[in-house]
């Protein structure tokens, strides 16, 4: 993750606290946040209040207190989208609703129990992807030991990030390490809500800005059915959908095995 995306987590990420619960949330438009709904059962049931928190990230930053009032919550999927009236300069969070592989980095940052005032930067890897949610969660993660906490109470809700976009929902400690819900089987709940945009904005988005790749996909398979070579290198301007071609990859020709697609960068 680039240092710039790092520095916009922590600025999109608020505490929220309701009640005698505390959890995290994270911008999703100017004046939206989306957090853990366990974490405002108080505000549900009793109609307590809702307060966020943004704390400053760099030394030109105020902390920002505000009231939230909630928009919509799945008791299911354990997620609630709340709003705020207060101006907050700061920006949301680029986000993807397709599920990372396995083996994949994650990141996120919250607010602990314990670390309510400073937060936390806590890293993994994607140790398993599940077709469908079990006990509330699809992204069974792995959190590298440098970063381990003796409790993650706190940071329900905080946002997972895989190649600089949110791609899941922190929800659950389990057996000593993290799971979370993936943004792909939230989709309905924020396509509702306008959080995310619909299948047929995303397409016709995709085609403003790609090339169409058919005819390429076409030479490609020809040139590695007929190549002896073990490698080859599709070079292009930035920005023009290379990255995008080779994670969607799938073969039209069955002689050839897809066993999966990976993007190198220079350091």
């Amino acid at each position: 993750m680039s240092s710039l995306l790092e520095s916009q987590l922590r600025s999109a990420t608020c505490l929220v606290a309701c009640g005698g619960e505390s959890a995290t949330a994270w911008l999703v438009s100017h004046n939206r946040v989306l957090t853990a709904r366990h974490s405002i059962i108080p505000a549900i049931e009793k109609d307590v209040p809702i307060r966020l928190t943004f704390y400053a990230v760099a030394a030109s930053d105020q902390e920002q207190v505000c009231e939230a009032t909630l928009v919509a919550e799945h008791s299911e999927l354990d997620t609630a989208l709340l709003s705020f009236a207060a101006s907050i300069d700061r920006k949301e969070l680029p986000i993807q609703d397709s599920v990372p592989r396995e083996g994949k980095t994650w990141l996120t940052f919250g607010f602990p129990t314990g670390k309510t005032m400073i937060g936390h930067r806590l890293t993994g890897t994607i140790a398993t992807t599940l077709p469908e949610p079990r006990c509330g969660i699809d992204l069974d993660l792995t959190v590298s030991p440098e970063a381990r906490l003796d409790s993650y109470k706190g940071l329900s809700g905080s946002a997972v990030i895989v190649d600089d976009f949110v791609v899941g929902l922190l929800r659950i400690t389990v057996n000593g390490t993290v799971a979370a819900i993936s943004l792909c089987q939230l989709s309905g709940f924020l396509q509702c809500y306008e959080v995310l945009e619909t299948e047929s904005d995303e397409s016709s988005d995709a085609q403003a800005y790609l090339p169409d790749w058919d005819g390429f996909q076409n030479s490609l398979e020809e040139r590695i059915l007929r190549s002896s070579t073990r490698y080859l290198f599709i070079e292009g301007n930035p920005g023009g959908g290379k990255s995008t071609f080779c994670d969607q990859f799938v073969p039209n020709a069955e002689e050839i095995a897809h066993v999966g697609s990976y993007c190198l960068r220079e350091p």
